[in-house]
């Protein structure tokens, strides 16, 4: 992963989230977000690559009980993710997409102007 200022992180997870400004991972907020203006991308890993500790994650992320410190989190305005893969498996909105490598996202704060009746 290679994020703002160009410094590059080396990871060995198998969850990578990469959201719209930083979501609640705890409790009856889970999947929310408290800001949609923030202007980042919320980078958002599990910092032991095991399968089973992942699903513990999960679990105790739905009895709010994910400390801080149970997952590695940045605010980052662009990324590049470099894999040994040629495609990876990507959800976008509920869509699983099969995506050929590398993948970069960006942050593209106010691009997107809505209009609501007055």
């Amino acid at each position: 992963v290679a994020a703002d200022g160009g410094y590059a992180i080396l990871l060995d997870t198998p969850f990578l989230f990469i959201g719209n400004n930083p979501y609640v991972i705890t409790g009856a907020q889970l999947g929310t977000r408290p800001w949609l203006d923030r202007g980042t991308l919320w980078l958002c890993t599990a910092p032991r690559p095991t399968h089973l500790k992942l699903m513990v994650l999960a679990f105790g992320a739905l009895l709010g009980r994910v400390s801080p410190a149970d997952l590695t989190r940045r605010d980052v305005k662009e990324v590049h993710i470099r894999t040994h893969r040629r495609h990876l498996h990507v959800a976008t909105d509920g869509e699983v997409t099969l995506m050929r490598t590398p993948l970069h996202f960006r942050i593209r704060p106010n691009a997107l102007r809505v209009m609501v009746p007055g």
